[in-house]
């Protein structure tokens, strides 16, 4: 049984802190796992979001990450699975920068964020990874996001200062909605393409890493099954 959160979150707008609660696990969501293998080549899309402690994965704190896979339902449609969700004490050889704080509104040492270690963070997105991919049958997850080579670099930067081998993700391969949101709707930044594509985007949560990793997820799986409906009519007229 997958576990939809570790955490959830919930946002004290007040104060803007983010107190975590234990969440209940799910049961596993209905989807065709046969169907999303064969849709990305036996690649399963992971969306991921990192809040960080600045813009220098080598030398900068990895605060908060969120990870959510993609799987497709009985209509071939794709939607968000479970989430993965962690909030994460900086590594002593790494820094936190005061203005990267001003946008995440980020308190590293409150206690309610219940932060874990990094290595303990990789030790479970690895196992996180590792169940999903054997529920739908694929080989790797391959990274999704917004800029999403931002994430995948002070991932890559992580798992360097443990020597962990986080095998089963993609190691360069990703798939970019800031690509997507240009080609499709002329438009870069999340929050204006999820509203160019007729979602709801609720700024005073944006720049959470729970907050930006659904929004993404939602935002990746409407402009794929557009497309795939559009791709469908054209080969069926």
């Amino acid at each position: 049984m997958l576990i939809q959160a570790k955490h959830s979150t919930i946002h004290d707008l007040s104060t803007n802190i983010q107190i975590n609660v234990v969440a209940k696990k799910m049961k596993p969501m209905k989807s065709n796992s046969t169907q999303i293998k064969k849709r990305f080549r036996g690649y399963l899309p992971l969306v991921i979001d990192l809040e960080t402690g600045g813009l220098n994965a080598q030398t900068d704190a990895i605060l908060e990450i969120a990870a959510i896979p993609i799987y497709m339902d009985k209509n071939k449609k794709l939607i968000p699975g479970p989430i993965f969700h962690e909030h994460i004490k900086a590594h002593p050889q790494t820094q936190i920068h005061k203005d990267a704080l001003a946008v995440n509104k980020i308190k590293p040492d409150h206690p309610f964020r219940f932060a874990i270690d990094e290595y303990d963070m990789l030790t479970q997105l690895k196992q996180f990874i590792a169940d999903v991919l054997k529920q739908h049958q694929c080989n790797k997850a391959i990274i999704t996001g917004h800029n999403v080579t931002f994430d995948l670099n002070f991932i890559h930067a992580a798992c360097a200062r443990h020597d962990f081998k986080l095998n089963q993700l993609h190691t360069f391969s990703c798939l970019d909605t800031v690509t997507m949101g240009a080609m499709c709707y002329g438009e870069t930044i999340l929050a204006r393409v999820v509203q160019a594509a007729g979602l709801y985007f609720n700024h005073d949560q944006a720049h959470s890493a729970l907050y930006d990793t659904k929004m993404t997820a939602q935002l990746f799986c409407h402009i794929i099954n557009h497309l795939d409906q559009k791709v469908s009519s054209t080969t069926q007229s």
